[in-house]
């Protein structure tokens, strides 16, 4: 049997499809083949188990071990089923909706996929690329005549999020082991994820700071953000000083095309 031929064997034999092949190959001086894979077969669902709890603490937390183990479980099988090279614990929230979705026991936990949203979010933020030291100096050789077109280029880290309830609020609460008692109210809010000095983080914005990152996320110019956010100027300093953005670049499409303020 070839290697790739025994990886791909072995994984089908992990997920339950028997492989007569792979098990006899399969050797012990005192348990059958069959034993053998199951023994594997635990060893891989408490891996994924215990790596999905340092994904999702605070989630796992009030789900409690054995929902917690459920879900683990179903979410091993999804991606035994599933042809998408996704990352493992990606689609983690997707599978937490659907089954809160189907428990009437769980309506009171209906916030818990947003939470997993967001811890998901913390971890994609922590995981990012650095960034290049904040430099703005170039910005004075840019003629004002011209300014209009740059763009803020935003951290590798940032992410933004909206909300219908209280998350963040929820995961300060149970974070580091204690627990307060919920006090669950419908509350939209868009949140900014970002990394600072390597620990990710997470806070609340306005409606209007939500539209200016959602413009310099999308790639907007200068002109375009200061169209829908007016008094972008006021923004700026808390931009820079948050390292949501991290320098102006000049768009590619003209005739200044590869042209970067970055150094």
């Amino acid at each position: 049997m070839r290697l790739a031929d025994l990886q791909a064997a072995l994984r089908a034999e992990m997920d339950g499809t028997p492989n007569t092949e792979l098990r006899q190959l399969v050797t012990s001086s005192s348990l059958a083949p069959e034993q053998c894979l199951q023994l594997y077969r635990d060893l891989l669902a408490r891996a994924r188990a215990q790596a999905l709890q340092q994904l999702y603490p605070v989630t796992a937390r009030l789900l409690g071990p054995h929902l917690f183990a459920v879900l683990s479980q179903q979410y091993g099988q999804h991606l035994a089923n599933s042809d998408n090279n996704e990352d493992f614990g990606s689609g983690f929230a997707q599978r937490l909706e659907q089954y809160t979705q189907r428990q009437d026991n769980l309506q009171h936990l209906q916030f818990l996929p947003e939470l997993a949203t967001l811890e998901w979010t913390l971890h994609l933020a922590w995981c990012a690329g650095d960034d290049p030291p904040l430099n703005f100096d170039s910005l004075v050789y840019v003629p004002e005549s011209e300014q209009y077109r740059l763009r803020l280029v935003p951290s590798q880290a940032l992410r933004l999020l909206r909300c219908s309830w209280p998350v963040l609020e929820i995961w300060h609460s149970y974070q580091h082991g204690n627990s307060t008692e919920l006090h669950l109210n419908h509350h939209p809010q868009w949140l900014c994820v970002y990394r600072q000095l390597d620990s990710p983080r997470a806070e609340p914005l306005s409606d209007t700071q939500a539209c200016l990152l959602n413009g310099i996320l999308r790639g907007d110019t200068l002109y375009q953000l200061g169209r829908a956010v007016p008094d972008i100027n006021q923004h700026l300093s808390t931009l820079i000083s948050r390292r949501w953005i991290t320098h102006f670049a000049l768009p590619p499409d003209i005739t200044t095309a590869g042209d970067s303020l970055n150094p």
